[in-house]
């Protein structure tokens, strides 16, 4: 239970640290990633005390219902996340040129993007 409610307690202060980064749109599904884990945390938190105080099915209703909601969570938080990157990689590499690039894999991957049209590079 304390796991669960420490899991929830660090999911929360993520999605306000998302609110205050400022980030631009695409911070929007890891706020709401964020704290629907923190939510699902709750459920399985409260749902063990209960298992705890002999409701058992109310206690794995809640164990089982948390868990499916941090996994929905989790999801979310993955493809905003993703977006992010990609947006922040997109912004930083806008009119790159290949002389510019850091690496021999960043060097091949704008010859390539510049080949082929590719409007992010």
């Amino acid at each position: 239970m304390k796991g669960n409610w420490l899991q929830a307690f660090g999911a929360l202060v993520e999605a306000v640290d998302e609110v205050l980064d400022n980030s631009g749109p695409e911070q929007t599904l890891n706020i709401l990633g964020n704290t629907t884990q923190a939510v699902g945390n709750s459920f399985q938190a409260i749902g063990g005390k209960h298992i705890l105080f002999n409701n058992k099915d109310k206690g794995l209703f809640l164990v089982i219902s948390g868990s499916w909601i941090q996994a929905v969570g989790t999801i979310l938080n993955a493809i905003g996340q993703t977006d992010e990157e990609l947006a922040e990689n997109n912004h930083v590499n806008q009119n790159k040129s290949v002389e510019d690039a850091s690496s021999f894999y960043e060097q091949e991957n704008l010859k390539r993007a510049w080949g082929a049209g590719n409007k992010y590079y």
